[in-house]
């Protein structure tokens, strides 16, 4: 991914459905898995279906999510739906992801944003911890 892009939040590939991950399916959205024949950026969510037409337009500004700052993770945002979009190489076959997904807690520490800082940190910690010992 172009890193001039990723700075001023401008996405420069052209971009289709975004495709959810299986643990987003499963564990954020409480989706079931379609079968192995529907691809799973044909499924229907709103925020599937929000993050799909806000990154359709490869010249329209995105909002980083500053709270993750070891990878560049976009907001999306439809009714109480919280939504992470990673962006991968122009070339992928698949190259927009949904990547975690929450509701809105505004104040609360439910709060969707504010839980994935938390846990990205506390996941930080655990590597570090892990691959520091000699």
């Amino acid at each position: 991914m172009n890193s001039a892009a990723l700075a001023n939040g401008r996405i420069d590939n052209p971009v289709h459905r975004v495709r959810p991950t299986l643990r987003v399916l499963r564990d954020d959205l409480k989706l079931s898995f379609p079968s192995a024949q529907i691809p799973l950026d044909t499924m229907s969510h709103p925020l599937l279906d929000k993050a799909s037409d806000q990154f359709t337009d490869p010249g329209a500004a995105q909002e980083r999510i500053r709270v993750i700052d070891d990878v560049v993770l976009f907001k999306v945002k439809v009714q109480r739906w919280r939504g992470a979009v990673w962006i991968d190489d122009p070339e992928a076959e698949v190259s927009t992801w949904l990547v975690a997904a929450g509701t809105r807690e505004d104040g609360s520490s439910d709060d969707f944003y504010a839980a994935l800082g938390t846990a990205g940190e506390t996941a930080r910690a655990r590597y570090n911890t892990e691959h520091n010992q000699a």
